[in-house]
């Protein structure tokens, strides 16, 4: 419906106000818009939109006969081109030889009186006008709107095809330089002519009034007592100096009574009032264009042929007023032949460069067609061994394509074949490893890939070591060890690399553990020192021996990786009497250190015991916030790029404890992702998102899209695209008015699991953004495998780019190979209008940050929304 409005707006505009040129020619852009409601949205809203348009023009005083041709160039267009994909512009030029042209001018003859060589430059500019705008339309609609999913269409309809754009590119490239030149002309004609009949009038007042300045006094005083004789010379003097086919020479009395003059309708004595039943446009000093009054019966191109430019001046030395017109007539007659010359010109190259343009089409895609029929069904008939008949071309790029699918084919075959061999050592490797479960049991207690004593002989171990008789006379330490960076690492550059990494870890610990400890492998990169002794300084002399170790660098192949390492300690029985807890505070001393980062050692105290009973509190509140609704979300809004309006918001999670106050995000959302809750806390943001949104365009606010966050987690535990398309058949949401931010790390890992989940989503028609651009891993080249409609620049980008060149650079650089892939970049965080300014002129689609407003509760967003004003001025 906005479409529709939109396009039934843009025709109003254009029926009423039309591009004037000059001597009564003028183009409009009506038709353009009806034929895109036309094939949008069908006949009869085309028809609907067409008269609404026709009586605008009627209204503002346009000619009858050119709401009447409008409104038959609408319904020859439905009736005969359909909403298929017949071309538009070729089906326009058929209306108007067969329709459009005669009617215009059986309108112009008989309803007008106008003659062949007024009416002859309209009927060009009409079907020059008509066949450009028809092919607008058509560009419009299949490379713009189809592609974006406007338009009731199907989908081999929203396919653009090549060599329908090459004709029509090809013909624009012709009719529009035509069409700006006949402008250009038009108004240099036009100024030309002022110019010209400006010169001739002051002349010719200058001679007047030169030869006056001759005459005795005696003669002048009887001018100024209407004396016959002298007016009778005065008259001969106006017609010494005029020619009735050039202009016309008026001189009146300060009264405005003719006292001399030339030319039909002159009369003596008669009161002249030249600017009645006329309008005057000023053209300089006492030089005005004199037009006729608009009115039904007489066509623009017949005002300016009965118009003229007309000089007033005082004729000194006398006290009268000195009238010289020169008409427009002969100057509309040089153009409009110049006019008729230039369109037989256009008219016989458009037909030419159609022909030659046909023809290329038909040479350029045979091989195209060929190829398409060959490469159907490409997979079933190599894996059936079916022979693929190639076609051949001598145009080296076609040539070059045919040969690389040529080679895939051959490749697929062979794959084919590789497949089946696979499959065959996979069954006889599966028979193998059947035998080999027996083994397998047997090192149930050993780590396969390091050696090391895993999990199950740890636990055993360490219940023997606290069991003991003596257990409380001899103290142990239990070191928790996990290797930093290790996910990264094993993410980056595999899974092989991160077992030698585990079997390099493995062999350093037991090189420099304490002396007379066990080394064991949980599992993943952590593992477990236990040492018989309690002293904690000699335990951190020894971390850091171990610490040193792991300054040499890792080579995995052939790269050298640095790799830190992390210790917890819970020393027995200072710490725990048993083997849960001491185990549990080893590993919770570990994880502190490594928030700490590098190479740290954490000792279990009381301290860490209150900040994990912090975490638990933390984790409680959280179920209670969701439970009793203490949650609510903030909008902040993003801000279009080209005009300045509010074009979409994000929704921000905010927490107001009834007993704590606000909560920042920075707080919770981390121990929410760690404690699994964000799943839960994510689903209830989408949702309040969706309600609110679709509350504020029930309320009739403008229809905005809303950008949300989530965590990387529900990738991991699937079926995203499923409770997403619930949430929006709950909420009543269009799914276009929801968007997901997603951080790059998600892509980090099952990248192809992840891709389909995407893609999942883009079906329902919800938009994907990578939010935080630059942070992480990813780079434009992955992105652009990536199923994703939005990038997001980080504040990193953003902040003083305006004194760093390499900063500016580096973004503009992003943000022209983002739009190369099609993608819209949203800057956030922009605070300054210095900001503003860039990312406005580098073409950045969107921006968002506190210089157009902070995150809004629900009511103030609201108000800010409706008050429907521009949120960005460039300075």
């Amino acid at each position: 419906m906005f479409l529709f409005l939109a396009c039934l707006l843009l025709a109003v505009l254009g029926a009423a106000w039309e591009l004037q040129l000059v001597y009564g020619i003028s183009l409009s852009a009506a038709s353009l818009f009806l034929l895109t409601a036309l094939r949008l949205f069908g006949l009869w809203a085309g028809l609907a939109a067409g008269a609404t348009a026709g009586a605008a023009g009627l209204w503002f005083g346009g000619p009858v006969y050119e709401a009447g041709v409008l409104m038959l160039e609408v319904l020859f267009l439905g009736l005969f081109s359909g909403k298929g994909r017949a071309n538009l512009a070729r089906w326009d030029f058929v209306y108007w030889i067969a329709v459009g042209l005669p009617l215009t001018y059986w309108a112009g003859t008989v309803g007008y009186g106008a003659g062949e060589s007024l009416l002859v430059p309209i009927l060009m500019f009409s079907i020059t006008n008509g066949v450009f705008n028809a092919l607008a339309a058509d560009l419009l609609i299949r490379s713009v709107l189809y592609p974006a999913g406007i338009g009731a269409c199907r989908e081999p309809e929203g396919i653009l095809s090549l060599g329908q754009l090459f004709v029509h590119l090809t013909l624009g490239g012709l009719v529009l330089p035509y069409m700006l030149y006949m402008v250009v002309n038009s108004w240099s004609s036009y100024d030309a002519a002022v110019r010209s009949s400006r010169g001739l009038a002051v002349n010719t007042a200058n001679s007047l009034i030169q030869e006056l300045k001759q005459w005795e006094q005696e003669d002048l005083t009887g001018v100024r007592l209407m004396g016959v004789v002298q007016l009778g010379r005065l008259q001969d003097l106006v017609d010494k100096h005029t020619s009735e086919t050039l202009f016309q020479i008026i001189i009146t009395n300060p009264e405005g009574r003719i006292l001399a003059g030339n030319g039909d309708g002159v009369v003596s004595s008669q009161v002249f009032r030249w600017q009645a039943e006329h309008r005057t446009v000023p053209l300089g000093e006492r030089f005005f264009l004199r037009l006729s009054q608009p009115q039904s019966g007489r066509l623009p191109a017949q005002q300016w042929q009965e118009g003229g430019f007309v000089l007033v001046q005082q004729l000194e030395p006398l006290p009268f007023h000195l009238y010289i017109e020169v008409p427009t007539s002969a100057y509309q007659s040089q153009v409009f032949g110049e006019y008729k010359e230039q369109f037989r010109f256009l008219f016989l190259f458009v037909a030419c460069i159609t022909l030659v343009s046909v023809f290329l089409r038909r040479v350029l895609m045979r091989a195209v067609f060929q190829l398409t029929e060959a490469t159907t069904g490409l997979p079933r008939k190599l894996q059936e061994g079916q022979a693929v008949e190639w076609p051949s071309s001598r145009i080296s790029e076609f040539h070059h394509l045919i040969f690389n699918f040529r080679e895939m084919s051959h490749n697929l075959s062979r794959m084919f074949q590789e497949s089946q061999r696979i499959n065959a050592r996979l069954e006889e490797q599966a028979g193998q490893l059947r035998s080999s479960e027996e083994k397998l049991h047997r090192l149930a207690y050993y780590d396969a890939l390091t050696g090391l004593p895993n999990r199950l002989y740890f636990m055993s171990y360490l219940r023997e070591l606290m069991e003991r008789e003596d257990a409380a006379e001899r103290p142990a330490s239990v070191l928790f060890a996990d290797l930093n960076r290790f996910k990264q690492i094993n993410d980056t550059l595999g899974h092989a690399a991160g077992d030698e990494l585990l079997q390099v870890a493995a062999s350093r610990f037991v090189a420099h553990a304490p002396a007379g400890s066990r080394v064991f492998r949980l599992g993943g990169d952590e593992f477990v020192l236990v040492a018989e002794g309690a002293d904690e300084a000699l335990l951190r002399r020894q971390a850091e021996r171990l610490f040193a170790s792991f300054e040499e660098p890792v080579v995995l192949q052939g790269t050298p990786v640095y790799v830190t390492t992390s210790l917890g300690v819970s020393l027995f029985p200072r710490d725990g009497r048993d083997m849960d807890t001491i185990v549990r505070n080893a590993d919770m001393a570990m994880y502190h250190a490594k928030e700490q980062g590098g190479c740290r050692i954490r000792f279990f105290d009381e301290p860490l015991q209150e900040g994990a009973a912090e975490k638990l509190r933390m984790d409680t509140g959280i179920r209670e916030a969701l439970q009793q609704g203490q949650f609510r979300l903030h909008y902040q809004p993003k801000v279009c790029g080209a005009t300045g309006r509010i074009c979409g918001m994000e929704a921000l999670i905010r927490w107001q404890h009834p007993e704590l106050g606000a909560v920042p995000p920075d707080r919770f959302i981390p121990q929410a992702e760690e404690s699994g809750l964000i799943l839960e806390i994510d689903r209830w943001v989408l949702r309040e998102a969706c309600r609110q949104n679709k509350a504020w365009q029930d309320e009739g606010l403008p229809a905005l899209p809303v950008a949300v966050n989530i965590s990387a987690r529900h990738f991991e535990e699937g079926d995203l695209a499923g409770k997403l398309r619930s949430i929006l058949n709950e909420t009543g949401l269009e799914s276009r008015y929801i968007s997901l931010e997603l951080t790059e790390g998600v892509f980090i890992k099952n990248v192809d699991s992840v891709i389909g989940t995407i893609e999942q989503i883009k079906d329902l028609g919800v938009q994907i953004s990578i939010d935080d651009f630059g942070t992480g891993y990813s780079s434009l080249s992955q992105l652009l495998h990536l199923p994703i409609h939005h990038v997001k620049l980080d504040r990193s980008f953003i902040e003083n780019i305006e004194a760093d060149r390499k900063k500016a650079a580096v973004v503009q650089a992003i943000i022209e190979l983002a739009h190369s892939m099609r993608m819209r970049v949203v800057a956030e965080g922009i605070e300054t209008q210095g900001e503003v300014d860039f990312f406005v002129e580098q073409g950045c689609d969107e921006l968002q940050g506190y210089y157009f407003s902070r995150p809004l509760p629900v009511p103030e967003f609201a108000q800010l929304v409706a008050r429907r004003e521009p949120l960005m001025v460039r300075q």
